[in-house]
């Protein structure tokens, strides 16, 4: 967006495109081709219920809708609920708290262990990032690099520690 200032140089004028690698991406699912999982649920920390998620997958919109804590997780530019495509868990190690005020740190360099949902479906695979300018990739229980339907990703950093239910 060049009017806010956004452009595909770098700080040094360094054209950072020719370095970019996207994700892969595929086709949204056919209504008949969807699955059934349709809640996904899991807390941040236990015993701090302000801090529970639940996504809940419309098999019609093919879009999973969030809540956070005791109601829905509502976008504040439009008041509208958070919605998205392709929900991602990616397990991460936890550190801390690393100061008063209970800040976490989260190591999402090298990898672990990742859940993809999209199209009413899991897919149970692993990220890796090699460097912190490095793109994070999401790899199938096969090692195949994991194509996402198109439209919004959520990405969910939650601690190796945690279970999700869906």
């Amino acid at each position: 967006d060049t009017k806010r200032g956004y452009t595909n140089e770098d700080p040094d004028g360094e054209d950072w495109i020719d370095d970019f690698e996207p994700w892969e991406f595929d086709d949204e699912a056919k209504l008949a081709d969807r699955g059934d999982t349709d809640t996904i649920d899991f807390d941040f920390w236990t015993d701090y219920s302000d801090y529970h998620v639940a996504w809940k997958y419309n098999k019609e919109t093919n879009n999973y809708i969030r809540t956070n804590g005791d109601g829905p997780h509502l976008d504040l530019n439009t008041d509208q609920p958070v919605d998205a495509k392709v929900v991602v868990i990616q397990f991460t190690r936890e550190e801390g708290p690393v100061d008063d005020l209970k800040h976490m740190i989260y190591h999402t360099l090298k990898g672990g262990k990742v859940l993809v949902f999209q199209n009413g479906e899991v897919i149970k695979g692993t990220w890796s990032k090699k460097k912190r300018t490095a793109r994070t990739i999401f790899k199938d229980s096969q090692g195949k690099e994991i194509e996402f339907a198109r439209g919004k990703i959520w990405i969910e950093i939650v601690p190796s520690t945690q279970d999700v239910n869906y």
